[in-house]
């Protein structure tokens, strides 16, 4: 999650935390006020699969590179 990411969803956080109400009409919504966005980014299962498709975009270049 980039930095310009992470922001974005912080303002939509902090939208919805000043708007209370909104839950009232859509309880679903309620589990953005409680992610905290930078543990997230810290998670080890994400920094997993960022590699792996680190891993799987660099495969894809080398095969079109070499034509394998």
């Amino acid at each position: 999650m980039g930095s310009v990411t992470k922001a974005f969803w912080r303002d939509i956080q902090n939208r919805y935390l000043q708007c209370p109400e909104v839950f009232i009409q859509h309880p679903e919504l309620r589990w953005i006020t409680k992610i905290d966005f930078e543990k997230l980014e810290k998670n080890p299962v994400r920094r997993i699969l960022t590699i792996v498709n680190q891993t799987k975009r660099i495969t894809s270049k080398v095969i079109s590179k070499f034509g394998i």
